[in-house]
């Protein structure tokens, strides 16, 4: 009778993953991070699927070792009692018995091979009865270990319940925030005169820690569709307007913490452009405010879901994001994400 092999222990591994939402109608812009949350609540989800099923696989596997161990307890029984039956038997007739096999006998051949007949069947049945015993032992071991790993996954259960509750809640508030913010860039006039938005002299100025596109996602809390481009540069440092624009957006912006977003007008060709910075450390203008190329209007940081210090800039060619660097030519670009 073959017996399940032990099941492997589950090392829980939940990890709180938090989220960042921004969201833009009308005619603005939509960040990433909203899809990148709501991806984070799909993956999580989809773990606590595949925990049920583990749990579902294991209560089945315990299914079938209580029928086996109830088969196995009633082989286990039948054996015994014949082999209790065959002893009692022989101990009754005692020297008897045995009398009567020598005399019985044809010769002296005929009788030792009836007496050791007599043993090896009261030996099998002890060979018997002792493999049943170890495949009871085993079969209840085995269970042990289920019900080890069951237990593993109520606790792991437990934990994506509350990591999946913790990442919703975050996802309607700031979902909820976002959906207030409506921005839209183009007004005024676009003059074709802009500067990268961290003075060159400064260290990590053109260094892209992460580029425009498709990556991993950082830390599991950045998004996997980057829409803007990652300066590496220490928290405090001055981040400038690119042009003469208006400020449009001020403030806590969800996962790209303090964010300032800049509306510089239209060119004479119909084409908008707006410039976004996010995980600041300090704003330094006001929505409306007037600014001009250079002016200083935060600091850079790493509020909101980032790994590390660093610029996020967004570049908004009629009101979509595209990879800023297209637009800087003359720039020579390092670091990673640079390409």
């Amino acid at each position: 009778m073959s017996t399940t092999k032990p099941a492997k222990r589950i090392r829980i591994l939940a990890c709180l993953v938090s989220a960042g939402l921004l969201f833009v109608m009308g005619f603005g812009f939509h960040y990433p991070v909203q899809a990148a949350t709501k991806e984070q609540l799909d993956n999580v989800q989809a773990q606590m699927q595949k925990t049920d099923q583990q749990m579902a696989d294991n209560q089945k596997k315990m299914a079938a070792l209580d029928a086996q161990l109830s088969e196995n307890q009633q082989a286990y029984n039948d054996s015994l009692a014949a082999f209790q039956k065959r002893a009692r038997a022989m101990y009754m007739v005692g020297n008897s018995g045995y009398l009567e096999v020598l005399f019985s006998s044809k010769d002296i051949t005929e009788m030792i091979s009836r007496l050791t007949s007599m043993r090896t069947v009261l030996q099998s049945d002890r060979n018997m009865i002792d493999t049943l015993q170890n495949q009871q032992n085993q079969i209840n071991a085995t269970k042990g270990e289920i019900q080890k790993a069951q237990q593993e996954l109520q606790t792991l259960k437990k934990a994506q319940e509350e990591q999946y509750k913790k990442l919703a809640s975050e996802y309607n508030a700031e979902n909820s925030a976002a959906n207030s913010m409506h921005l839209t860039f183009g007004s005024g006039t676009w003059k074709n005169d802009y500067i990268w938005p961290i003075d060159l002299h400064t260290a990590n100025a053109l260094n892209i820690s992460s580029g425009f596109g498709g990556r991993a996602s950082p830390g599991g809390i950045g998004s996997t569709n980057h829409k803007g481009v990652d300066v590496p540069v220490a928290t405090g440092t001055p981040v400038m307007a690119i042009a003469d624009g208006i400020v449009v957006y001020a403030g806590a912006a969800g996962g790209y913490g303090n964010f300032v977003a800049i509306d510089y007008g239209t060119g004479s060709d119909g084409t908008s452009y707006g410039s976004g910075y996010g995980h600041l450390s300090s704003i330094k203008c006001t929505v409306g405010q007037q600014v001009k190329k250079g002016d200083v209007v935060a600091l850079s940081g790493s509020t909101g879901h980032s790994t590390g210090p660093h610029l996020h800039y967004d570049f908004f060619v009629n009101n979509a994001q595209v990879d800023a660097r297209t637009y800087y030519p003359d720039l020579t670009f390092t670091g990673k994400g640079r390409n």
